[in-house]
């Protein structure tokens, strides 16, 4: 089971730790800029992932962290796109009619519920990613995927929970006037950074990765 106490610690472990989160939380604010801040996270989450000794990285080579944010942007993108156009549908249909609303209302549920389940197993797509060489078509390796999440279901059930309650946390921010706009933007990039660690030592421990399985797993 992942350390959530580490997960919580790990950016206040480096001496630079306020500095690099103001960084990432002002990027995060920029579309597009934004990628940055996710290779940043997927960094520490593939540190994590290879059992390295993860730690807060300089904010350096930018053009590597741009390129890896925006492939994890494209497969989350990718991930997201049938529980998305569920909502849209929904959303379009609701405005249409007490039955067409009905409907509409009956798809937003729907593409709620689709999203959750995809969501749950994204994780371990990128972890998938990760291990067959950072080619993006092993975030698409369905089967690799619900396998090793099958064999731990319940350690990785329990991080994908506490991962939800940590994005709720953060959502709260939005009620708050004011604050909303001078903190949410660094505790979205906490919780980037939180996440990554909590699912690098799950999937880690899911796949059980060593430098000789990698390869073989994928």
């Amino acid at each position: 089971m992942a350390n959530i106490e580490k997960a919580i610690k790990f950016p206040f472990n480096d001496e630079q730790w306020l500095q690099k989160l103001i960084v990432g939380g002002v990027l995060n604010l920029i579309p597009i800029i934004n990628f940055l801040s996710i290779g940043y996270a997927y960094q520490v989450f593939k540190s994590t992932l290879k059992k390295e000794d993860a730690t807060m990285p300089e904010w350096r080579n930018w053009g590597d962290l741009f390129i890896k944010g925006l492939v994890i942007a494209v497969i989350c993108l990718c991930y997201s796109f049938i529980p998305g156009f569920i909502t849209v549908l929904g959303v379009i249909l609701i405005t249409k009619g007490w039955l067409a609303s009905f409907l509409g209302a009956l798809l937003l549920i729907i593409g709620f519920a689709v999203g959750l389940v995809i969501t749950f197993f994204l994780p371990m797509a990128i972890a998938s990613y990760v291990l067959g060489g950072e080619q993006i078509g092993d975030a698409f390796k369905i089967g690799f995927i619900l396998d090793k999440v099958k064999e731990r279901l319940d350690s990785y059930l329990v991080s994908y929970l506490v991962g939800i309650g940590a994005i709720i946390l953060v959502a709260l921010f939005l009620f708050v006037p004011i604050v909303k706009y001078l903190i949410l933007p660094i505790a979205l990039f906490y919780v980037y950074l939180f996440l990554s660690i909590l699912f690098g030592e799950t999937c880690a421990s899911v796949a059980d990765v060593t430098e000789e399985t990698i390869e073989d797993e994928i």
